[in-house]
C-alpha cells in the first residue's frame, strides 16, 4: 500500500495576503492575545497569511490555550488522581494535554513556526545579502 506522504509544498507570498495583522477573534480567550499577535505578525510579515488560513491559526491558538489549561490542572491535582471508588487513575487532563500538544506540533510545522519548518524552501523571509553575516565566509 502506498503512502500519501511526500515533500510539503513550499509556501510562497500570497497575492491576497494580509498587509496588516488581523485582530484576534472574540471566540479566543483574551489571555491568548500575546500569542495571537506573535504568530499573526510573523505570518503577516512573511506574506503567507490570508483569510483562508485564519481558521488554522485560531485552531493553533486554541490548542495552546487547552495545553496551558491542562498543564495547570495537572500541576494542581497531579498526574494521578483518586477515582470515586478511591483507586488511582490518570488525571483526565493528561489526555487533553497530549492531544493539544499533537495539534500544536502539527500546526506549528504547517504554519512554519518551528526551526525545521522554516528551513524548508519558501518558509523564511528573504534577508538582505548584506545583513547575512555568514555570507562573509562564502568561497
Amino acid at each position: 500500500m502506498g503512502t500519501t506522504r511526500g515533500p510539503k509544498a513550499a509556501p510562497h507570498a500570497l497575492e491576497d495576503a494580509f498587509t496588516e495583522a488581523p485582530p484576534m477573534p472574540d471566540s479566543l480567550p483574551a489571555a491568548m492575545t500575546g500569542e495571537w499577535d506573535t504568530v499573526v505578525s510573523d505570518l503577516t510579515e512573511r506574506e503567507i497569511l490570508n483569510e483562508a488560513m485564519l481558521g488554522t491559526v485560531e485552531t493553533y491558538i486554541r490548542a495552546k490555550w487547552n495545553e496551558r489549561q491542562a498543564q495547570k490542572a495537572i500541576d494542581e491535582h497531579g498526574a494521578v488522581v483518586r477515582a470515586s471508588d478511591g483507586s488511582l487513575k490518570q488525571n483526565p487532563a493528561s489526555s487533553l494535554l497530549g492531544k493539544s500538544q499533537a495539534v500544536i506540533v502539527r500546526l506549528s510545522a504547517e504554519l512554519g513556526l518551528t526551526p525545521a519548518s522554516r528551513a524548508r524552501s519558501g518558509m523564511k523571509q528573504d534577508k538582505d545579502e548584506d545583513s547575512d553575516q555568514f555570507g562573509l565566509f562564502s568561497f
